[in-house]
């Protein structure tokens, strides 16, 4: 998934996820504060939950959007199909549920609606995209896979993030302080920054 782009401008998208080992990586965080980057997160009501303070720190931000990751990180289908070793949600109803209940707890705590979802595993039958769109809400992919899932080691996830182009969607991840990919990616910003890459949000970018 790509948007059209006028040169070297790139969107980055963060996942945080609220898995059982996670938090907030200060890494990335600090570094796109420091160098006045935009950012689009994704957020799971999970994640939320579990860290209100980091979550008001990233609302609070100008530079940053925050966007819908459903509220048990599941992918999005209609029959349970499992992607990654994520299950999916099992029908219309719990798909609904996966949406809405993270999408009213953003506007509740921020005051604004999400407009975009990522579901877990960024994975959509077409079923699924259809209620998607049916309930008010674009479905996001990504073009530029950054860290792997948290899997890359430093290095791998330099070079990937470094490779975006204008019109790129990196996606990576902002929510494990421990794994050494959080760095890479911080490296890799870092060189589209000197190479004169542009950041924008989703919002900026996509209808």
């Amino acid at each position: 998934m790509n948007f059209k782009a006028e040169g070297k401008t790139v969107a980055l998208t963060l996942d945080l996820c609220g898995s059982k080992r996670d938090g907030l990586d200060e890494r990335i965080v600090d570094f796109l504060e420091r160098n006045g980057i935009k950012a689009t997160f994704f957020v799971s009501l999970r994640w939320i939950q579990k860290f209100p303070g980091a979550f008001e720190r990233l609302y609070k931000n100008p530079l940053f959007e925050i966007e819908n990751h459903g509220t048990a990180h599941r992918p999005a289908s209609l029959n349970g199909r499992s992607v990654f070793g994520l299950r999916g949600t099992a029908n219309s109803a719990e798909l609904y549920s996966e949406v809405a209940q993270t999408a009213d707890a953003i506007e509740q705590l921020t005051g604004r609606r999400p407009k975009f979802y990522r579901s877990g595993g960024a994975y959509y039958d077409e079923f699924a995209l259809l209620q998607i769109n049916d309930m008010g809400f674009r479905a996001v992919g990504f073009s530029v896979f950054g860290d792997g899932g948290t899997g890359y080691s430093a290095n791998t996830a330099k070079k990937a993030v470094s490779k975006a182009r204008g019109g790129d969607i990196i996606i990576a991840h902002a929510n494990h302080q421990e794994k050494t990919s959080g760095k890479g990616v911080v490296a890799g910003l870092e060189l589209l920054l000197q190479d004169g890459v542009e950041f924008v949000r989703l919002d900026e970018v996509l209808e």
